[in-house]
């Protein structure tokens, strides 16, 4: 087969793949959640593999005890004061957008359709779900099939993924084995480190809000820290929805109630946390942990974070950058090759 047979059949070929893979996207995301999962951990098993000796099947096994007892642990912890605070913040929406309505008379006449489309929505929800018991049924047996998909799926991307790469190589020509070897390797670390990365930002983002909320008395501080800081895993969109409808949730639950503010002090000083959270987050934290892992710049981060929900909704707008800067790599890789420069001299930088 010459080059241009050969790569005129690994194009269609690649093409075929992805049509077939957005057509199937719907089954896709417990399988996504575990290439996540394997990356995220991947590195635990190698420490239980080459420091202790353990067989890569046993690593594995420890590491699903030990986030199991992990989960189960915090969960103890945190899930009844999750609960709890998340049914007041329910009651005091709902209490607010009451209040709304009866008074709906009194706002500007532009956003008068607005408050009773809103308003109403979530009730015809709650309706609608309680027609049938079917619908809950069939999304609890989804559930389940995905999360044992998922328990599945990770186990051998955990166990087969140097197998995974190794057969792929296989079909590599020769001579370009070393520059896809070293292309693969550069996808790896990237991936790897963002993915992790994320996580870490997650948790520190989350630490550093309940601790600016609880020093001014916000009501269910817990809650709004951590939904907060997981709105950022969407690039920019989640962090300002994040920042709007927090803020929003603090007015309306009572504010700052180590202080006696007003309301206009009360949104400036709760939006000035958010910022100076970011703040840390974006150059003292950020830089340590992901250094410039993705280098993408900030409208390709959100052209990639709006695609990626228009094409694939919440999932997509977590994998955009990722996948952004995968294309990214694969791009270079493909202009080294088409100029003929060699590729191995880029996987240092």
């Amino acid at each position: 087969m010459n080059l241009r047979l050969r790569s005129a059949f690994f194009i269609v070929s690649g093409f075929l793949l992805l049509l077939f893979l957005y057509i199937e996207r719907s089954i896709l995301t417990p399988f996504i959640l575990a290439a996540i999962f394997a990356y995220i951990f991947n590195p635990l098993i190698n420490f239980f593999s080459k420091i202790f000796k353990f067989p890569r099947v046993l690593s594995i096994i420890l590491v699903y005890i030990i986030l199991i007892f992990s989960v189960l642990y915090l969960g103890g912890l945190l899930t009844r004061e999750l609960i709890r605070e998340s049914a007041s913040i329910r009651e005091i929406v709902l209490d607010y957008i009451s209040y709304l309505r009866s008074n709906v008379n009194s706002l500007p006449p532009i956003i008068q359709p607005l408050i009773f489309y809103y308003s109403d929505f979530s009730k015809l929800q709650i309706q609608r779900i309680g027609l049938s018991a079917f619908p809950i049924f069939s999304l609890a047996f989804s559930g389940i099939l995905n999360f044992f998909v998922f328990i599945f799926a990770t186990f051998f991307f955990l166990k087969d993924s140097e197998k995974f790469v190794h057969r792929l190589l296989l079909v590599i020509p020769d001579e370009e084995r070393l520059e896809i070897t070293a292309l693969i390797k550069k996808i790896n670390t990237v991936l790897s480190k963002y993915l992790r990365g994320q996580i870490i930002l997650i948790v520190s983002l989350a630490v550093i809000l309940f601790a600016g909320f609880s020093f001014l008395g916000v009501k269910n501080a817990l809650t709004i820290a951590i939904l907060s800081a997981v709105a950022g895993i969407v690039p920019m969109i989640g962090t300002i929805t994040a920042i709007i409808i927090g803020t929003f949730i603090i007015v309306v639950s009572g504010g700052l109630q180590n202080f006696t503010l007003g309301i206009m002090e009360t949104i400036g000083i709760v939006v000035g946390i958010y910022y100076l959270a970011q703040l840390i987050q974006d150059y003292i934290i950020s830089p340590f942990i992901l250094g410039k892992a993705v280098r993408l710049h900030p409208l390709v981060i959100l052209f990639a974070a709006l695609a990626g929900g228009n094409l694939a909704g919440i999932m997509g707008l977590i994998l955009a950058v990722p996948i952004a800067a995968t294309i990214k790599i694969i791009f270079e890789f493909a202009l080294d090759k088409i100029n003929h420069r060699d590729y191995l001299l880029r996987k240092a930088e």
